[in-house]
């Protein structure tokens, strides 16, 4: 069922269960475009917000930063948000997908069980691997074609395969 919230500010541990999540079973976040970027002297992003439960996150739009200490199920997709991810266990334990939008990875955070799909059409640079070594992956999906093996990442990167679509040093390697 929708829950509509006219103005919310998530910190602390939140627990993504069916009392706040859509059909789909994710927390619905849309940062509007004339949010403030700090409420009582504090700039959103930077307190660590912990989510835990068998739900998932849909991020709909806005700058969204996950830093926190998450072991979620449900997974994230990002529809059309900025999303930065400043911690190992940022994107909980599911499967990323990437529909629009741009992500950046500041650490490895991709976990090893998951699998990363991205839309064929997303612009150069939108997967911002921004950290040093490699995140381990178990498959990869750009558009129809599905990768099992390997390892990817932008042009400044050392990986086996290139995409346009990744930029920064780190590498995805993905578990055969």
């Amino acid at each position: 069922r929708p829950v509509l919230a006219r103005a919310a500010r998530l910190r602390g541990r939140i627990t993504l269960d069916e009392a706040i999540l859509d059909d789909g079973g994710a927390l619905l976040v849309r940062v509007f475009e004339n949010a403030p970027s700090e409420f009582d002297g504090i700039s959103y992003g930077d307190a660590p917000l912990h989510l835990t439960g068998e739900g998932g996150l849909r991020l709909a739009s806005g700058r969204i930063v996950l830093n926190g200490q998450n072991d979620f199920l449900g997974g994230v997709t990002v529809e059309t948000a900025d999303l930065i991810v400043a911690s190992p266990t940022g994107l909980g334990t599911g499967d990323v997908v990437v529909r629009g939008g741009s992500m950046t990875l500041r650490e490895p955070a991709i976990a090893d069980s998951a699998a990363l799909s991205i839309v064929e059409d997303l612009p150069e640079g939108a997967l911002r691997l921004d950290f040093e070594g490699r995140n381990l992956v178990r498959v990869l999906q750009i558009g129809d074609t599905v990768h099992h093996c390997g390892t990817w990442g932008g042009p400044e990167s050392d990986a086996m395969f290139v995409d346009p679509v990744f930029s920064g040093p780190g590498v995805l390697e993905l578990a055969a």
